[in-house]
């Protein structure tokens, strides 16, 4: 199950048992906290951070309590680390966006130099992402893989979508700006998001 919300859950089995077993098998494993945080769920184009923790071994935990109190330690004492590493927001906002509280990196000079590309961005990719997204709103429902879909699909279909763009301006307008065109597409897709998002 994947829930899209910006709060730490409840810690699981799985990861105490993987490292508790690499420990029993005298394997030297260090654990390294990473809190992973997105300004949203559903757009395209995301701020992300990534906030990491310090790293700890089976020198740092309290065990040979039992296997349940040995899974109790590990977990109590990763999810102290994690949570000060996750975004927390109050349970009004948990369906909005967390935009505020990932700032805007893009200068007023990039916002300029972009808006053009921007725009033929919009223009040139809409065909490709509005049945694209679509089509994985209504396989992923609201399961929370939405992101997962769109980015694996988008590994196989994206580039067959920027060779039959370059094949249209190849054909109509010329070799050399088809050839152009191909290298030029990831840019235009790139602008494009920038300028959505400011």
């Amino acid at each position: 199950l994947c829930i899209n919300e910006w709060h730490l859950r409840n810690l699981m089995k799985g990861t105490a048992r993987l490292a508790l077993s690499s420990w029993q098998q005298n394997i030297p494993l260090q654990i390294l906290p990473t809190g992973i945080n997105y300004n949203s769920f559903y757009s395209f184009g995301k701020k992300v951070t990534l906030n990491f923790g310090q790293p700890f071994g089976k020198d740092d935990i309290s065990l040979e309590n039992g296997f349940g109190k040995d899974v109790a330690n590990f977990n109590a004492h990763l999810k102290k680390q994690l949570q000060p590493l996750i975004l927390e927001l109050p349970e009004k906002t948990k369906k909005q966006n967390a935009n505020e509280y990932f700032p805007d990196d893009l200068s007023l000079l990039k916002k300029i130099i972009l808006f053009i590309p921007g725009l033929l961005g919009l223009f040139v990719h809409a065909p490709y992402y509005f049945p694209v997204k679509g089509l994985i709103k209504k396989w992923a429902g609201n399961s929370g893989h939405y992101d997962s879909l769109f980015v694996g699909i988008s590994f196989f279909i994206y580039p067959l979508y920027m060779l039959l763009i370059s094949g249209i301006v190849w054909y109509f307008i010329g070799g050399k700006l088809g050839i152009l065109a191909l290298f030029l597409l990831p840019f235009l897709a790139y602008a494009a998001v920038r300028i959505k998002k400011n």
